[in-house]
């Protein structure tokens, strides 16, 4: 979906620089720092690259914005993640922390197909499960006995 590649490590900058903007209307370097872990330089090369990109507004000094096509990327990214967490906690029964730091790893590697598949594998799975949840069932107990 995205005509513009860019690393997991930028898409981590961008997602931060949309969820600061939704909370806060803007993103300050020092936030982005706090919320990707990283320090304030190593922040302000990823924006000059992500600006770069025409993905971000940022000047140094400056708090910066998501473009128009920054934007669109990254509720890309925060819907792969999303997607990825619901697969590992409701099919793969894995608990919400795990599941939500593992989307972080994976969401980066999904592309648009493999992602739309996901999703209609997920949908698929929610139609069934009101006919009959057997083999999900299954496979807790499953998991259940090898622990």
């Amino acid at each position: 979906m995205s005509k513009t590649e860019i690393s997991g490590k930028l898409e981590d900058y961008l997602e931060a620089v949309w969820r600061l903007e939704g909370r806060e209307g803007h993103a300050h370097v020092q936030d982005i720092a706090d919320a990707v872990g990283v320090h304030k330089s190593t922040v302000s090369t990823a924006l000059q690259s992500l600006s770069g990109k025409d993905l971000v507004n940022y000047e140094p000094y400056r708090a910066a914005t998501l473009t128009e096509a920054g934007r669109k990327e990254a509720v890309e990214i925060d819907r792969k993640h999303r997607l990825i967490r619901r697969f590992m906690t409701s099919v793969l029964m894995l608990d919400v922390k795990t599941a939500d730091e593992n989307a972080c790893r994976v969401e980066h590697a999904l592309d648009a197909d493999v992602s739309q598949r996901l999703a209609d594998f997920l949908a698929f799975i929610e139609d069934s499960a009101a006919e009959s949840s057997e083999w999900l069932e299954g496979f807790k107990e499953f998991l259940t006995e090898k622990m």
